[in-house]
């Protein structure tokens, strides 16, 4: 029985003497109940669902049959019971598990009638009474209720909400507030979330909305989301830190804006971000339901998110949250410096034998027993390997800043996450997994991720790792018997033949929700591309086994399918071999020769492409094999000929041709895969034959099945399985996936030219087939075809096809118009060093016209020096043109301006635009660039804001300038000397953004308008501007060239707003204001409203006090979007819109999608659209 205590002793309250069965139980206890309390039950019939602290009023103990009255399932109960030591904590997280099962049916009627059915009438009386205190209040106050902190019970303990990876603890309640290492605990009084974001993973089910209606819902909330933000500054720093972790914030943009000390700016700067996220996100509906996401586990948004999610509702927008089980837990640690290889006494202690039926134990023995007999996967090995196994592994880190040694260290990692943070991860502390986490294992090509499988499978059966979970499943995913399953219940059981104690094994195991059951599914890439769309069995384990643990391993160019479908609590990457791995494999693969120790690394060090390549296991076994073979021959070996993947692995093949024959007497190199000898030449031939056919129409076959043994030529393993159902069955597998596509483009490379331009072109962008395309590049030359591709490219596929076909004049041709443009930009995924060096290559060799963005793809300097490299790596003059370049938003650093600087003078005098904002330069790199700033002679636009910069450290930069043309700078943190050289001595600018300026910047801007004889438009961002240091404005405005004055989250209250008006309506020229993201209330929207005739020019009284010699040009635009107006100031807006007569008048008022709603039901709205703009969407 779940029982309150008393608030006097702390024990345990029963029944009352007296009382009877009926007092406990059934209808007639609920009305006395509400009686007592003058309620009724329509009452208590609504949803608590925006309430958390009614569940800590109650004072309850966990219990079983309370999770089980409020129609929790038995496997949720006992899940909450296991995953919390704190009885506290099982009790919170038993009401968030109700109110997410039961959403809108969660009711405090419903909760009333499961704890009386507890027998636990005082609980029912104090929820009554918690009812009565809290929500029996007037509908004006509930309303502003929507918009504050809910205030707690006094005495109450409160969740402490942690994501750092610091602490392996549980969730826990405390009555301290303590600051957390990585992520900040929310203060006491603030509503805590529910669980960790990473399992309450947010389903679209809808296909792109490209009017982006995701956006325009956000952008309707956008204003009362910041009146929440404004209520605690702790709340505001936090809600920062976790809109970064889930990457709706860049790190370079956090820096910029934990700059910021005005914390109203502060605000308005982090919801604007996330507005500016969601609507240029590739996938806009996801990035919304990534927000909602987070805002629904905070009470303080609950309001908001369902009026969101109804909104998004009405447009085709479904927020769906799986029935995965919540949990609130926090990971082990992984980055901690003590971390120690060996597991914790958590990790130590073995599996819960509760957990075990007889018959799951029958089938953990015989896995055990199963996985004992069988061997690593022989595709990671080629020959003579050494014994030691190097398995290298980081985890990525979404909440760190990522310029560390050790991430630049793992440059050759294929994880493409824009915030490539890594820390090194041991595999000890990989298997520290919790029950129902999801993992993500990625891997380049030949990485060790099967290896990486096997060996997690080992240590388990050993008893060395993932001591507690009982059961382990590791499905190779290229079996035909795994693709075959058609249910989770077939996966579970595909280990069994005809076990007495199958059926019973697989029903526990879904009874148990898959608690206790860890999956491995390897090789998630080589599935038929059919079975890893939305739907496939594979992605219904969260949902049909809530507490399984899921481990995927994948090659990156899957990993996006996965990461649409599944939130995975970590993210490790397989980075391959480390220097001192591959001098070891080499001392250990020569015997400790140092004669051909030294041989090899000469031949390296004459050959980068390869050596470049040796962080792949299977690349470093096929090259010491390769020279193996020559030093046993006395040949050349042939390294200096391999710049290209498609000849090492041809390199390859021949050594396999040439070990299966035996032969040492022929000169490898000497030997043509066309003129093979018979019969070698047709059993490679049926080779090549069946690996194109296995990956053909895109449905991966790496699996074939024969009767009879046949001929491999060394390049397949055979094997036998013993599925259940299918007897003993041969199975073939080509050493690698990696060989199998090289020889399916052979096969390719033999057909008609026509044949394989379709195939080619058919394939192109399909980054499944990156691989084999880029060996048919490298075998064809790509000679007679012609690839066909478009004018704004996303990916750099084309750049390495044109790289491996070694055909430069292909590439001349096809980028050989001088006229043409071609854009490169938001490349996914994310360039690798060698990626910027093949594309700087190509580029090189081009005669046309380019622009480049690479903003937000987490490039470091190292990128940008391999670029350069490539720019140089052609022997003729360039006569490409590189018009403008964005490396914004990426942490090169002052070394990466540095590399910049060494262009070829050829691409530095004919760039345009360069755009550098938030890159984490500091003073020298504004200085080693204003020296060369000379250079960049046909520089017109410079974006520089949001740098590392103190005041004062950017005035050679600015110096730098002045006999230059400039047009287009953006700015931040000047010093009033610096804005004076800006708008006084750079003559021919004429448009300036700047940003983070103090007091006296913004005054001296102000002065010196007047003499700024060019400008046109100016912005300013993120700067406090008070009555005091706007006063010059009226008197200097009338004196500028501006066309557009915008000021833009400047704290611009309404006393400010009549300076800025009385100024506008004196200017001769302006014909724009942006006041938008401001805090003008209704005080200052009146004196707006008043002013609108004089500033559209629709009257004749004269405006102001000031100088009437100025004459007034009317106004055409005016933004007071995201602005705390209220529906009486808006209101007043449309009344004196519809009162303009004149149909000829030519302006625009543009406002906030949120006051849309109430606009169009005004009666006047009809007569004022016409003047009006809501959708005024930020990637405009």
């Amino acid at each position: 029985m779940v029982s309150p205590l008393s608030p006097d002793t702390g024990e345990l309250v029963s029944p009352q003497p007296g009382e009877t069965a009926d007092d406990w139980s059934g209808g007639q206890s609920v009305e006395k109940i509400l009686t007592k309390f003058s309620l009724f039950k329509r009452d208590l019939d609504k949803p608590t669902i925006s309430d958390d602290a009614v569940f800590k009023s109650l004072e309850l103990n966990f219990d079983y049959q309370l999770g089980i009255h409020l129609g929790l399932s038995k496997s949720d109960v006992k899940a909450i019971k296991n995953d919390h030591n704190s009885d506290q904590n099982r009790v919170v997280s038993l009401f968030w598990r109700w109110q997410e099962v039961k959403g809108s049916d969660a009711t405090y009627l419903s909760l009333m009638k499961a704890l009386i059915e507890c027998e636990n009438k005082e609980a029912a009386e104090k929820l009554c009474q918690y009812y009565q205190d809290k929500h029996q209040k007037s509908s004006t106050n509930e309303f502003k209720r929507q918009f504050s902190h809910p205030a707690l019970p006094p005495n109450t303990d409160h969740v402490k909400y942690n994501h750092s990876v610091s602490s392996p603890e549980k969730m826990s309640f405390t009555n301290e507030f303590q600051k957390q290492s990585s992520h900040p605990t929310l203060p006491p009084y603030i509503d805590q979330p529910k669980y960790n974001h990473s399992v309450t993973s947010e389903k679209v089910m809808l296909e792109e909305n490209t009017s982006n209606d995701a956006w325009k819902i956000f952008d309707r909330y956008h204003d009362q989301l910041v009146n929440i933000l404004r209520k605690d500054a702790i709340f505001c720093d936090s809600i920062l830190k976790i809109l970064t972790d889930k990457f709706l914030i860049g790190i370079a943009e956090r820096d910029a804006v934990q700059q910021l000390s005005n914390l109203d700016i502060k605000i308005k700067a982090i919801v604007r971000c996330v507005s500016i996220f969601i609507s240029k996100a590739r996938q806009p509906t996801r990035a919304f339901v990534k927000f909602s996401a987070i805002i629904e586990e905070f009470g303080n948004f609950r309001a908001i998110y369902e009026e969101m999610k109804i909104k998004a509702s009405a447009v085709g927008i479904i927020i769906k949250t799986p029935a995965k089980l919540a949990k609130a837990k926090e990971p082990p640690s992984l980055t901690s410096k003590g971390a120690s290889a060996d597991f914790s006494d958590a990790d130590d202690a073995g599996h819960d034998e509760s957990l075990l039926t007889p018959s799951m134990k029958k089938y953990s023995r015989y896995l055990k027993s199963c996985y004992k007999k069988e061997r690593p996967d022989r595709k990671w090995s080629l020959g003579n390997v050494p014994s030691k196994i190097y398995i290298n592994l980081a985890v990525v880190c979404k909440n760190e800043d990522y310029r560390n040694p050790f991430s630049n260290s793992t440059i050759h990692g294929t994880n493409d996450d824009i915030f490539g943070y890594k820390e090194p991860l041991s595999l000890e502390e990989l298997c520290r997994i919790e029950y129902g986490d999801a993992i993500l294992i990625e891997g380049a090509p030949g990485i060790g991720k099967s290896m990486l499988a096997f060996e997690m499978c080992s240590r388990w059966v050993k008893g060395e790792a993932l001591k507690k979970y009982p059961l382990l499943l590791l499905l190779r995913l290229r079996d035909r018997v795994i693709q075959n399953c058609k249910s989770v219940k077939d996966l579970l059981g595909c280990f069994l033949k005809e076990q007495s104690w199958k059926d019973a094994a697989v029903q526990d195991i879904i009874d148990n929700g898959g608690e206790g059951l860890i999956v491995i599914l390897e090789g998630f890439d080589e599935l038929p591309e059919h079975l890893t769309k939305r739907g496939s069995l594979f992605f219904q384990f969260s949902n049909e086994l809530p507490c399984a643990t899921l481990v995927f391993t994948s090659r990156p160019s899957a990993k996006h399918y996965l990461k649409n479908e599944i939130e995975f609590e970590r993210h490790v990457e397989v980075i391959g071999f480390k220097k001192e791995n591959i001098d070891e494999y080499i001392e250990k693969f020569c015997n400790n020769n140092s004669e051909h120790i030294a041989t090899l690394n000469q031949h390296l060090d004459e050959s980068p492409k390869v050596r470049d390549c040796l962080y792949i296991p299977v690349n470093l076994v096929i090259v010491c094999d390769i020279f193996q073979k020559y030093i046993m021959s006395e040949e050349q070996v042939p390294f200096k000929g391999i710049v290209t993947s498609t000849k090492l692995y041809e390199a390859m093949i021949k050594m396999l041709l040439y070990r299966h024959i035996k032969s040492q007497t022929q000169e490898l190199v000497r030997v043509d895969l066309h003129n093979l000898p018979h019969p070698i030449k047709e059993k490679f031939t049926t080779l090549c034959q069946i690996a194109y056919n296995g990956l053909r129409n895109r449905a991966t076959k790496l699996l074939y099945y024969a009767d009879d043994d046949f001929e491999t030529l060394g390049m397949m393993q055979k094997e036998v399985q013993v599925y259940p159902g299918t007897g003993d069955v041969t199975a073939y597998s080509f050493l690698h996936l990696t060989i199998q596509e090289f020889l399916a483009a052979y096969h390719i490379s033999q057909m008609q030219k026509a044949e394989i331009e379709v195939i080619f072109n058919k394939l192109k962008n399909v980054m499944k087939f990156k691989t084999m395309l880029c060996f048919l590049s490298g075998l064809t030359g790509l000679q007679s075809i012609t690839p066909h591709f478009d004018h704004n490219l996303y990916k750099l596929n084309l750049f390495h096809y044109l790289y491996e076909s070694g055909n430069e004049s292909l590439v001349k041709m096809l980028f050989g118009n001088k006229d043409e443009f071609y854009k490169v930009r938001r490349l996914i995924p994310s360039p690798s060093p060698q990626d910027m060096f093949i594309l700087g290559k190509c580029i090189a060799l081009s005669s046309c016209q380019w622009g480049l963005s690479f903003t937000l793809r987490g490039m470091t300097f190292e990128h940008i020096q391999k670029f350069q490299t490539g720019l140089f790596s052609v022997e003729c003059d360039l006569s490409c043109t590189i018009k403008d370049i964005s490396f914004s938003l990426n942490p090169i650093g002052d070394e990466g301006m540095m590399e910049l600087l060494k262009f070829p003078e050829h691409v530095i005098k004919n760039l345009v635009s360069l755009q550098l904002m938030s890159c984490h330069l500091h003073s020298h790199a504004a200085t080693e660039f204003s020296k060369e700033l000379k250079k960049f002679s046909s520089l017109k636009t410079l974006f520089f804001h949001n740098n590392l910069f103190k005041e004062g450290e950017q005035l050679c930069l600015i110096e730098a300038m002045i006999p230059l043309q400039y047009h287009y700078v953006t700015l931040s943190k000047l010093s009033p000397d610096e804005c004076e050289v800006l708008l006084t001595k750079v003559s021919s600018i004429t448009e300036v953004y700047l940003y983070q300026l103090g007091s006296s910047s913004i005054e001296k801007v102000i002065e010196c308008l007047p003499n700024s004889l060019s400008l046109e438009v100016l912005h300013i961002e993120q700067s406090h501007c008070t009555p005091e240091n706007l006063s010059l404005l009226p008197t200097t405005l009338p004196s500028s060239t501006l066309t557009k004055l915008e000021l833009v989250n400047c704290a611009i209250d309404s006393s400010s707003v009549r300076t800025v008006i009385d100024a506008v309506l004196m200017s001769p020229h302006l014909e724009a204001l942006n006041l938008r993201d401001n805090f003008i209330d209704d005080e200052g929207s009146a004196h707006l409203c008043s002013m609108l005739k004089q500033l559209f020019g629709l009257s004749e009284e004269p405006a102001t006090d000031y100088d009437s010699s100025y004459s007034f040009k009317k106004l055409k635009f005016l933004d007071i979007g995201h602005n705390p107006f209220t529906g009486h100031g808006i209101s007043s807006f449309i009344d004196e819109l519809a009162h303009f007569k004149s149909d000829s008048i030519n302006f625009i008022l543009s406002l906030s999608l949120g006051w849309k709603d109430q606009l169009c039901e005004h009666v006047s709205f009809t007569k004022a659209e016409q003047h009006l703009k809501f959708e005024c969407n930020e990637d405009n």
